[in-house]
């Protein structure tokens, strides 16, 4: 929440790419907030590829490919309309997540609410990192 904090990191980084003289290399950029950056900073790169959030019909092929090895009870269409704006990463990770859980539970099977369960718990896990990471921190004086 700290513009000016931002304005200092994007600066920073676009005097580095200005000073950067190493013409056998490739610089990447990555982010879930691009839009975060102004256009001075994309300017700096030849290519711009997004990566736009997978379909239903696109987390749904992935669900079935992540749980081909689980034994799970259950439709995985609910779980991939719910998992609606959702990255393939986070599916990914949900999957994980009650794979883990069978095993370190010595389970057989899951539900395949479990998968949506997981990344629900995921997400509210994230959104309070995130709220208190931003919330703003008093100032120590006998640090100046």
């Amino acid at each position: 929440n700290d513009v000016g904090e931002l304005r200092r990191v994007v600066n920073t980084l676009l005097q580095g790419l200005d000073a950067f003289t190493n013409h056998h290399s490739i610089v990447i950029l990555a982010s879930n907030h691009t839009h975060l950056f102004d256009s001075a900073l994309w300017r700096r790169f030849d290519d711009v590829v997004e990566f736009p959030l997978p379909s239903e019909s696109e987390r749904l092929e992935l669900l079935r490919h992540l749980t081909s090895g689980l034994k799970l009870t259950g439709r995985l269409n609910s779980v991939a309309k719910g998992m609606a704006g959702r990255s393939f990463a986070e599916v990914g990770r949900a999957v994980f997540e009650v794979a883990k859980t069978l095993v370190i539970e010595n389970r057989s099977s899951a539900s395949a609410t479990d998968i949506l369960r997981a990344s629900q718990q995921f997400e509210k896990k994230v959104a309070t990192a995130t709220a208190t990471a931003t919330r703003r921190r008093p100032r120590n004086p006998s640090l100046r």
